[in-house]
């Protein structure tokens, strides 16, 4: 199971954009956010393709989150819009003219 905090959340982005900058983060705080984001248990490293490594799957795990969320947030709004439609309606897929009541008179009660 992936969680991303939004400390972690902060930190991936500021990996993406040292990414997209050609910058590598510090070896042990990549390693950090690494491994609480997939609960892994990497050990630090200098290595400079592993660092990048970790980065990628940090960055492309965010982008996932985001995605899926974009389309549940999709598919809520939509669900709603159906559902008041439905209200609107009646499901009929027209709507209805609807009557107003009238008021009683003081004379009438």
């Amino acid at each position: 199971m992936i969680t991303i905090t939004d400390s972690n959340r902060e930190k991936i982005l500021k990996f993406k954009d040292m990414l997209k900058n050609a910058y590598y983060a510090d070896g042990g705080q990549v390693t950090e956010v690494y491994n609480e984001v997939f609960g892994a248990r990497e050990r630090p490293t200098n290595c400079g393709t592993c660092i990048r490594q970790r980065m990628n799957a940090l960055v492309g795990a965010l982008e996932a989150i985001d995605r899926k969320l974009e389309e549940l947030d999709k598919k809520s709004q939509e669900t709603v819009q159906e559902e008041t439609k439905e209200v609107n309606d009646g499901g009929t897929g027209k709507t209805k003219a609807r009557k107003a009541k009238k008021a009683p008179n003081a004379s009438e009660q």
